[in-house]
């Protein structure tokens, strides 16, 4: 596997995670009110991992970079939706269609 297919795997699964987690506290299946700072770390990792996939994939010329970086338009909007909300659920799963796009590009390649 090489680098840019590892960290495009790193970036997808902790974006998995991360949605997991938004959406079992959404529905009252995690209680994060001890630790509630985890769903924003754990934001931060997503977006440091997305960025670092996209920035290896441009600077090696690889097409997937691009695909990779139109998640960072609902990111930037995201921490300024009240969350849990419906809004701030659909704006975090609108990344997903660029994440898989971005896989089925490294993958096939």
């Amino acid at each position: 596997m090489s680098v840019l297919s590892s960290l495009m795997l790193v970036a997808i699964v902790t974006y998995l995670v991360n949605c997991a987690l938004g959406l079992g506290v959404t529905f009252r299946l995690v209680d994060t009110s001890a630790i509630h700072w985890i769903h924003h770390a754990l934001f931060f990792v997503v977006a440091a991992s997305a960025a670092a996939a996209a920035i290896a994939a441009i600077v090696t010329g690889h097409r997937t970079g691009w695909w990779l970086a139109v998640v960072f338009i609902p990111y930037a909007v995201l921490p300024f939706v009240r969350a849990p909300s419906a809004r701030h659920v659909q704006l975090a799963l609108s990344a997903a269609p660029f994440y898989l796009i971005s896989a089925l590009f490294i993958w096939r390649t």
